[in-house]
């Protein structure tokens, strides 16, 4: 229960810009139950917010491990490949988060995305969802 309360906590956290305290809140979740995926999948949109890719790919890649089918892990584990250029392995997150739930309006968004940075390169004129 102590998880949930502290996850919880850090989104309100989040949801008004206190990114650092949400942050410790996150963390302090995953101290409690280290398998709480949606507590790794918050960490790891704070830590795309602060353009650290790698730990953010590791905590949604750890949200993917306690929960494969949670669609939004995979959006955002795109969206942190797609923040490394890393364009089809974005792809397949994408395809796989709309695969788990078919009308993820975002997934489908970004694919389309994702398709035109790959035909016209750095001159697309494209909006990512994040």
């Amino acid at each position: 229960m102590g998880g949930l309360i502290y996850n919880n906590l850090g989104y309100l956290y989040f949801s008004v810009g206190i990114n650092d305290r949400a942050k410790s809140l996150y963390m302090k979740a995953l101290d409690l139950k280290p398998d709480y995926a949606k507590a790794h999948n918050n960490l790891g949109n704070i830590y795309l917010i602060e353009g650290q890719h790698e730990l953010a790919i590791k905590h949604f890649q750890n949200a993917i491990r306690f929960k494969p089918e949670y669609a939004e892990a995979y959006l955002n584990l795109g969206n942190a490949y797609l923040g490394r250029k890393l364009y089809d392995e974005a792809l397949v997150k994408y395809e796989k988060a709309l695969s788990l739930k078919p009308d993820h309006k975002k997934a489908q968004l970004n694919i389309e995305a994702v398709d035109q940075i790959k035909r016209y390169g750095e001159r697309a004129q494209v909006e990512l969802v994040y």
